[in-house]
């Protein structure tokens, strides 16, 4: 019993002699002398060369018990027999496991940031790190956000985590605390967690399917058993989070057969929100063709401005098989209706072109909200006639300047402007508004070969405007010439 204490206080105060042979009769002793393992990692830490072997040597003999001791030492904030200690903890990661029950008393007993430090400590070398998966998921449980976060970030670490790990970190997404939010962003972002995320989205509510919806969507890819799982979500699921698994699903699934009927089926929903996110899925992916021409061509007649532009791109795939059917919608009366049919029409270039004649005679026969895609389809089908040209000229000479900037966006958007809307554009580059007079100026820089013999005559205009608009339209054109 007075052994040990005068071979410990050797280790403190003796002669390098003096502490060799404490170190010999502590290692002598074996567990017995396990309580004066501190005094040991000091010279494990401070001591020289020769003393540091014995140290050690004298620390395997204490035995594995000493473990949630050393642990304890670890966890130490810049201490050097701290670090002595870590570096001897993997000499016994094979005996962790017997040993678990003290070692998550003695987490619970550390202060936080001691509690950070042991997880931290635990995560090298893997061996030691796989032992310790039991308290780190126990940590997962810990009051403090900080300590957590640690816990999360220790499991990611101990790769391939296992299976099971992946659902307990999902469900933790309803933790309020910032920490452990950005670490799971970091731990659960791609492919490898899509299962478990969208288990949470189908089982979840609030915060936590809120946070699992938004991961899903950064991932750029789900797993294959994601998918039946999303599916059921969607079923589910009430219109705002319904909506948000079909953006899912576009993104990630779109060309599964289940993805493509229900976003047929969710253009019948009430909810415009969601037929806007199926519409969408159409003007991107047309899959079965027969299931899509007859979703989107109903689409077109929606009631939504945003449905009707999504199913007018959708609609414009299908080239001169989308003929007869806008041929039905421009001779009915139903506003929404004759509104896809023409941003349809607008779209099918000259393919459009057998539907010019039913366009132009709508005229102005047509309600104020529709002369402005009226308009825009003209100019993109039959800019060059002469009942556009007027109609143009009329335009920009009278007074509706709203009607005026969508004429001038319009030329703006083709690729080629010909002789006639030369002269027209002329006339306008003269006018007093600013914003008018650059978008005139724009389109001009458009102008084909055959708008050379305006352009010269413009020349000689005593407007400076109409001078400086024939010069930069001839200079565009001599500099297209030069680089064909």
């Amino acid at each position: 019993g007075a052994t040990l204490p005068m071979a410990r206080a050797a280790l403190e105060t003796g002669e390098p002699r003096q502490r060799r042979v404490a170190l010999q009769v502590l290692r002598t002793a074996g567990s017995q002398a396990a309580s004066h393992l501190p005094a040991v990692l000091h010279v494990l830490a401070t001591g020289p060369a020769g003393l540091r072997r014995e140290a050690l040597r004298t620390i395997d003999a204490f035995g594995a018990g000493i473990l949630p001791e050393l642990v304890r030492v670890c966890t130490e904030i810049d201490s050097a027999r701290a670090r002595a200690a870590t570096d001897v903890l993997p000499r016994l990661a094979a005996d962790f496991p017997k040993f678990l029950g003290p070692l998550e008393s003695l987490r619970q007993s550390l202060p936080r940031d001691r509690r950070v430090e042991m997880i931290r400590i635990l995560q090298s070398p893997r061996a030691l790190a796989m032992a310790a998966v039991p308290l780190f998921r126990n940590a997962l449980a810990d009051p403090e956000g900080t300590v957590r976060a640690a816990a999360v970030r220790a499991l990611v670490a101990t790769q391939p985590t296992p299976d099971g790990d992946w659902h307990t970190l999902v469900f933790m997404l309803s933790d309020p605390d910032p920490d452990v939010a950005d670490e799971l962003d970091r731990a659960l972002a791609g492919r490898r967690a899509t299962v478990p995320l969208g288990e949470a989205v189908r089982d979840g509510a609030g915060l936590l399917r809120e946070r699992a919806l938004e991961l899903l969507l950064a991932s750029g890819s789900l797993d294959a058993a994601a998918l039946p799982v999303l599916l059921e979500a969607h079923d589910g699921a009430a219109g705002p989070i319904r909506r948000q698994i079909l953006t899912i699903l576009r993104r990630m699934a779109p060309q599964s057969d289940e993805v493509k009927r229900r976003h047929a089926a969710a253009l019948e929903e009430a909810s415009p929100e969601l037929r806007r996110e199926a519409a969408a899925y159409f003007a991107e992916w047309l899959g079965d063709l027969a299931l899509a021409r007859a979703a989107t061509g109903k689409a077109l007649a929606d009631p939504d401005a945003e449905v009707r532009a999504h199913a007018a791109v959708a609609y414009a795939q299908f080239g001169a098989e989308a003929l007869p059917h806008l041929e039905r919608l421009l001779a009915g009366t139903d506003p929404a209706g004759i509104d896809g049919a023409l941003q349809t029409a607008a779209r099918l270039g000259a393919t459009g072109s057998p539907l010019v004649e039913q366009i132009q005679a709508l005229g102005d026969s047509l309600p104020a909200e529709l002369r402005h895609q009226h308009l825009r389809t003209l100019v993109a089908l039959d800019a060059d006639s002469e009942r556009t040209l007027a109609r143009l000229r009329d335009i920009l000479q009278g007074p509706d300047r709203e009607l005026q900037e969508t004429a001038l966006d319009a030329l703006r958007a083709r690729e080629q402007v010909g002789a006639g809307i030369t002269r027209i554009l002329l006339g306008t580059v003269a006018v007093e508004e600013d914003d008018l007079r650059s978008k005139a100026m724009a389109a001009l820089r458009r102008a084909t070969a055959d708008s050379i013999p305006p352009l010269l005559l413009a020349l000689a205009d005593d407007a400076p405007g109409i001078q400086r608009a024939a010069i930069g339209a001839l200079a565009e054109l001599r500099l297209r010439a030069v680089e064909t």
